[in-house]
């Protein structure tokens, strides 16, 4: 159906990894599984080189184990990768990055090298996954990271998406509406002190340059007041400039002004966002060391 992406249920083989990255490994044990009936060949395809996140996770939790097949004291991997690159939409707006048609997720014990066959999202026609790499965060609290990225439609431009280990979409935000309009995530932290997660990117960071927040409560996504005016990436870049730093008491954004002037910590206040100059002037560089706590 169009604009639902598949997915399918980790199922667990055996294989070995090969000398590579600690990310890569894992994609390597699963290449050379194909012939695994457990396995489907589709679902191992490579990732798109360095683009993927990788997550250390305890097997055991509160509702039982991660992977079954694991033993409960096993230390797992969960990496997100995006695989199968595209130029079917055209933006460039990361420069020389490629779009992804998909979404490969697995879940392996590094001790053991025994990895899950990979969970796999693949996109219909006129979508693509426009990202620099996929970002890793445990929403729900249950030990197992949760999946964001941007999904963008030929339609509809970006949005931002959550998906579960097993790649089975939790959340989205409402798309921006037209095509060739992006959102550059920051990342995740408790921006309010509430104890949940929250969600932060910039909407438009060449247009509306606004600092978009949302709130994960119960599954759902709700927002929190946005700010305008600030900006973590310009076009052509193929990364995102900034973060999040934790300093003190709460988090903090670290972004530049819209005009790329000023260098900037944002936090929230309670009601609304505060804002600190930290230099009078604003580039990756100056970004970058200030996410180093002074």
């Amino acid at each position: 159906m169009a604009g639902k992406a598949r997915h399918v249920l980790l199922r667990a083989c055996r294989a070995t990894a090969r000398r590579a990255g600690p990310v890569l490994g894992f994609w390597l044990a699963a290449l050379a599984a194909t012939a695994s009936a457990d396995c489907p060949p589709d679902h191992l395809v490579q990732p798109m080189a360095g683009r993927s996140a990788a997550a250390s996770v305890a097997n055991q939790h509160d509702r039982g184990l991660h992977a079954p097949w694991a033993e409960a004291s096993a230390q797992l991997s969960l990496t997100a990768a995006l695989a199968v690159p595209t130029d079917e939409y055209g933006h460039g707006i990361l420069g020389d990055l490629r779009d992804a048609k998909a979404l490969i997720i697995t879940l392996g014990d590094p001790a053991t090298n025994r990895i899950a066959c990979p969970a796999r999202v693949s996109l219909p026609k006129g979508e693509v996954f426009e990202d620099i790499a996929p970002r890793l965060a445990d929403l729900t609290g249950d030990g197992l990271p949760e999946i964001i990225t941007v999904q963008s439609s030929i339609q509809s431009g970006a949005r931002l998406v959550i998906y579960d280990a097993q790649g089975t979409l939790l959340a989205a935000t409402k798309p921006i509406g037209r095509r060739n309009r992006w959102l550059a995530p920051i990342g995740v932290a408790d921006f309010d002190g509430d104890g949940a997660p929250d969600i932060a990117y910039i909407d438009r960071p060449h247009l509306a340059k606004r600092l978009t927040v949302w709130r994960w409560q119960s599954g759902k996504l709700t927002p929190m007041p946005p700010l305008d005016g600030v900006t973590n990436h310009q076009i052509g870049w193929a990364f995102i400039a900034g973060g999040i730093r934790n300093c003190g008491p709460s988090p903090e954004l670290i972004l530049s002004d819209g005009n790329w002037r000023n260098t900037l910590a944002i936090k929230w206040s309670g009601t609304g966002w505060s804002t600190k100059t930290l230099a009078t002037h604003a580039t990756p560089a100056s970004l970058a060391q200030a996410l180093t706590c002074p």
